[in-house]
């Protein structure tokens, strides 16, 4: 029997008109235990290159910054 991993993010995006509320979101990924490490390894190697460590904590804001700090990424 498949073992599977749910992984969920939240986020919540701030409305700049005052008259509405703001928008939340979640989002998730299930992935099977035997993709698992193949998938860390990867998301790993990701962050080296673009952060230049893998002790990062993967946010959309973080990926933005590091594309205008780097003109080779293009987000």
């Amino acid at each position: 029997m498949n073992e599977y991993t749910l992984y969920l993010d939240e986020t919540k995006l701030w409305n700049k008109n005052r008259n509405q509320h703001n928008v939340y979101g979640i989002a998730g990924v299930i992935i099977n235990q035997e993709d698992k490490l193949e998938i860390n390894n990867r998301l790993i190697n990701f962050k080296k290159e673009l952060f230049h460590t893998p002790n990062v904590i993967l946010h959309e804001t973080d990926i933005r910054q590091a594309g205008k700090n780097n003109p080779e990424m293009s987000i």
